[in-house]
Formats: C-alpha cells, structure tokens, sequence
C-alpha cells in the first residue's frame, strides 16, 4: 500500500477530494453547467467542457461510486487489522456524531423558517439510520442513503470476519460475484422510497468491486480473478440501472468512476499528496452531509447578510466550507478520537476480565 511518512495514502485523497467535489457540482451546479454547454456565447471549449464536466457529475453518481470504492478498499485494510470489536465501536463514532449533529441542525434550520419539529416516532429512526426499515422521509436532502448502504457494508464484512469467510481470500473474487448477482434477481431494497428504490441492490457491489483492488494490490487474490470479478460485477450492475435507475440509463457514471479510480490506483506510487488535498479529503464526510439541505439556507443568509460585490454562489460556497471546516474539526475530529478511546478501553475490558474471574 502506497503509504507516506504520515500514514496517508494519498491517491485515496484525491479520489476523497473527486467524490465530494463531484458530488457538489451535481447536485448545486449541474444546471448552470448544461446552461453553459449550449450557450451560442461561449467559445466551443468552454462549451465542451461545461458538457463533459455535466456528464461526470451529473447527479453526483460518479462521485458516490468513488466514495464507495474507496470505502470498499480500506475497509478491507482496517477490518484486517482490527478485531471485530474493534471495528464496530470505531465505525459507529466515526459515522454517528456529525451525522447526528447535522440532523439536529437541519431541524433547528427549519424550524427557525416555520416547519414544525417532526415527531420522536420519526427522528428516531433517522437518527439511528434506520428509515429505510419504517418508512421515514429521508434528512439532509436525502443524501443519508449513502450511509445505510455503508453500515450494510461493515455489517458484511464483520460477519465474513467473525465466520473466517474473510480470511479465504482466493474466494472471495467470486462470493462477490455470486452476491452481486442474487442482488440483482432480489426485490428492490429499499422498495418505497422513489427516486432512492433499489440503491442497495445497484450501489453494494461497488463497495465489493473496492475490496477487489485491495485484494489484488497485496497478492491475496489473483490480478486476473479480481479484474474479471469486478468486470462481471459492472456488468450486472449496468444491467439494472434501466429499470432501478431510469434517468441514469444514459449516463456511463459507473464507468467513468471506475476508469478514475482504477487509474489512480494503477500509478498510486506516482501520485504525490500535499497539504491541499490531505486538508480538502478531511472535509468530505462533513460536505457531504451538509451540502444540500444548508444551500437554501445560505441564499436567505447572504442576500440578507452578504456583500454585494462578490457572486451570491462564490459567498455561499465560501461560507458552506466554513461551517463544515468547523463541523471537521469539532464534531467529526472528537467522535473519531471518543471512538478509539472507547475501543482502547473495551479491549481492556477484554484483556483483563479473565484475569479478574482467574481463581
């Protein structure tokens, strides 16, 4: 694995930094961007490539399939080096706080414009991440689906750690495709939702076609096997877009991203982190979150507060990387190091329990 003295590895940044940034141009700046592919006043460069940066970030989906590739590939270093324990306690601290805190921020943010507060019945489950289950309507401008289809993640891979399934690696190239497969024949999970039916069975592969390059990287399964896997993974998935995902039957976002992500990764020994990227990558948890539920808030905020100098969107973005620099560096920051405290002390707990019951 192509680490820094630091521990990082920094092709994962830029693909952190791509994944968000993707994200956010989808789904605030997609309609100035076709406006801008077909504008007769631009010259035809700036037209062509407002038209090629629509169709790699059109709704953000090449952007989640990154996001889940890079899950998928160090999930599967971490969770090798953990104990199962170990693992979940991180995982939760990791996810929940900000997630939580970016809840409660939004309901404080509507009821400050009149929505009434919404009953325990349902904030409950959208706390929990559980929505799916009950019906919920989604927060944060829905983008917490994304969420659900991670914590399936780790919950797979724990239960393939705890089995001793994890540790057959030369098999898991094609457990992945036989999964991936039932996927595709299995109702749409979730069922009710809409625009969001279905994701698990569409998304959940790319977390695994994520483990194939961890897998092939360090020699625990073949380089053929895994890329013939994860060729036949993308081709089962493209096969249900047309029906899970209409609107995206004309896009080759899944493609796209695997082509980025399978690029950085092959000359990930050639790619140079700096303080930019490592800086922008810590970021992309809390812009997530937050992006599209606050954006309407931030327009009411800076033509009561802004200056008139400047573009309303360039204020707005300004102050949206603000408020989830501090959300990053507080929230996300202390959860994570709640989360390795707890652990440290629960495999304490582990370590000296029998010593306390010997006779």
């Amino acid at each position: 694995m192509a680490r820094t003295p630091t521990g990082r590895i920094d092709f994962l940044d830029y693909m952190r930094v791509f994944a968000f940034a993707s994200v956010l141009i989808g789904h605030l700046f997609y309609q100035d961007l076709l406006v801008a592919s077909v504008d007769p006043s631009l010259h035809v460069a700036f037209r062509q490539l407002a038209r090629a940066l629509y169709d790699i970030c059109y709704a953000g989906a090449s952007g989640v399939i990154v996001f889940f590739l890079v899950s998928g590939y160090i999930i599967t270093h971490v969770i090798r080096a953990e104990t199962a324990t170990d693992f979940i306690i991180r995982r939760i601290f990791r996810i929940y706080p900000l997630f939580i805190v970016a809840v409660f921020l939004e309901i404080a943010a509507a009821r400050y414009v009149g929505v009434p507060f919404p009953a325990l019945t349902e904030v409950l489950p959208k706390l929990l991440l559980l929505g799916d289950f009950f019906g919920t309507p989604y927060s944060l401008g829905g983008v917490e689906w994304t969420l659900r289809v991670e914590i399936l993640f780790y919950i797979f891979m724990v239960a393939l750690k705890s089995t001793g399934i994890l540790s057959l690696t030369r098999s898991l190239p094609f457990i992945f495709v036989a999964l991936s497969g039932l996927l595709a024949v299995l109702a749409p999970f979730p069922g009710w939702a809409g625009w969001t039916n279905g994701y698990f069975n569409m998304f959940f592969p790319f977390l695994l076609i994520g483990v194939l390059f961890y897998l092939s990287e360090h020699g625990l399964a073949g380089k053929v096997t895994c890329m013939l896997a994860g060729t036949a993974i993308l081709g089962i998935s493209l096969l249900q877009i047309p029906t899970l995902k209409p609107m995206l039957a004309d896009s080759n976002f899944e493609i796209l991203a695997l082509a980025l992500f399978g690029g950085a990764w092959l000359f990930r020994h050639q790619i140079k982190g700096n303080w930019i990227t490592a800086n922008l990558s810590e970021l992309t948890y809390s812009v997530y979150l937050i992006h599209l539920w606050l954006w309407p808030y931030l327009e009411y905020a800076v033509n009561k507060f802004g200056v008139s100098f400047l573009p309303n969107r360039l204020q707005r973005l300004v102050f949206l990387f603000i408020v989830c620099l501090v959300l990053a560096k507080t929230v996300e920051k202390y959860g994570v190091k709640l989360g390795r405290a707890v652990s440290k002390k629960a495999i304490s707990f582990n370590l000296t329990k029998p010593m306390n019951n010997a006779p």
